[in-house]
């Protein structure tokens, strides 16, 4: 399912953003608009992770969900490397 096109996605993780909880915060712990939660907290991304390695961890986390691992290594590559964070 597809976000509609109003719906923020985050330009770390591509985790559609819905709702005020599902933000993450700047350093003055006001929403931040471009990342999750999960990803940025407090004006810092929570992992550090170079881009293979944070592939990798997406992998892993779809693998839980029932997505085969070849699928969601596609998946990932091909929404992460068009986010802000990870674009070069």
């Amino acid at each position: 399912m597809q976000p509609s096109s109003s719906t923020k996605i985050c330009q770390s993780c591509g985790m559609p953003m819905n709702n005020h909880k599902d933000f993450g915060t700047d350093t003055n712990t006001s929403r931040n608009e471009e990342y999750c939660r999960f990803c940025y907290d407090r004006g810092e991304f929570k992992t550090k992770l170079p881009l293979d390695k944070f592939i990798e961890k997406q992998v892993k986390l779809a693998g839980t969900r029932g997505i085969p691992e070849n699928e969601a290594r596609r998946m990932a590559y091909d929404t992460l490397c068009k986010l802000k964070r990870w674009k070069k």
